[in-house]
């Protein structure tokens, strides 16, 4: 008995020795104690902080962000004055360019025979297009704007060749033969009276077609109702009171036919959003 009872103290003072818990100091428990309520408060400030960023990254990135962005996206793209956005809208910062195609008529004279025309197409002839709005005017809202717009054209000489300004050309006489179908459609007393005074309307054209230029086609206008008197005159003056764009009148009460000039003159009234919404 006496044997056993040494073995089993010296067991138990070597397992006491050599235990990790058992060799602790008695003050490491209660620091332990101590400790323990900080370490969960830390861990609710953190887990608070999480809570925090978490809502604060919603609101930024469904609320505050998106407002953002759009109140940008309206300051670089509305449409005030002094904003860069507002001079490329009031004039372009470098012209377009613009191309025309004439259809030039080989056969005129076996056409007035009733033959079938035979065209060839001519071009491109190139132009420079600067565009200029004037007149601008915003509503009260500012969410629409009106202005009227200015077209300028340069012939691009370069890109043209070997086609020049100066080409000649044979092509329907638009002003004439709209003008003797619009008489036609009212009267024929209308048209009978156009009929005889054809010659000096027009200048005694000798077929439906006309000889012109690209220049003179396009933008500079062909002569008509030059130095008229009688009935010929009071046939011109019905003419004018028509207003076509494509006809203007000269200070001497003759009158041009073109395409475009009227464009290079203030064209019309236009009307565009701002970008602002009210």
């Amino acid at each position: 008995l006496h044997s056993k009872g040494k073995k089993r103290f010296i067991l138990n003072q070597f397992f006491f020795r050599n235990s990790p818990v058992l060799r602790r100091d008695p003050l490491e428990f209660v620091w332990s104690k101590e400790k323990a309520p900080k370490m969960v408060q830390c861990t609710l400030v953190l887990a608070g902080i999480g809570v925090f960023m978490a809502v604060g990254g919603a609101l930024l990135g469904w609320v505050v962000f998106p407002g953002a962005v759009h109140d940008k996206i309206i300051e670089n793209t509305e449409l005030r004055q002094g904003t860069p956005q507002f001079k490329r809208f009031e004039a372009l910062p470098q012209p377009l360019d613009f191309k025309v195609f004439i259809f030039n008529v080989t056969n005129p004279y076996e056409v007035q025979m009733g033959k079938r025309p035979r065209v060839v197409e001519v071009g491109p002839y190139i132009y420079f297009q600067y565009r200029q709005k004037d007149n601008i005017r915003f509503s009260r809202d500012r969410s629409k704007v009106h202005f009227s717009q200015q077209q300028l054209y340069v012939f691009d000489a370069e890109s043209s060749y070997p086609l020049t300004e100066n080409d000649p050309l044979m092509v329907l006489n638009m002003h004439m033969n709209s003008i003797l179908q619009i008489a036609e459609d009212e009267t024929y007393d209308s048209l009978r009276l156009i009929n005889v005074e054809l010659n000096r309307i027009f200048g005694r054209p000798d077929s439906m077609f006309l000889r012109t230029t690209p220049k003179e086609f396009l933008f500079d206008g062909v002569p008509f109702c030059v130095n008229v008197i009688g009935i010929a005159k009071a046939i011109c003056k019905e003419i004018e009171k028509r207003n076509t764009k494509t006809i203007r009148v000269l200070p001497d009460g003759s009158m041009k036919f073109s395409f475009f000039n009227h464009v290079s003159n203030g064209w019309g009234g236009w009307m565009d959003t701002t970008g602002l919404t009210r």
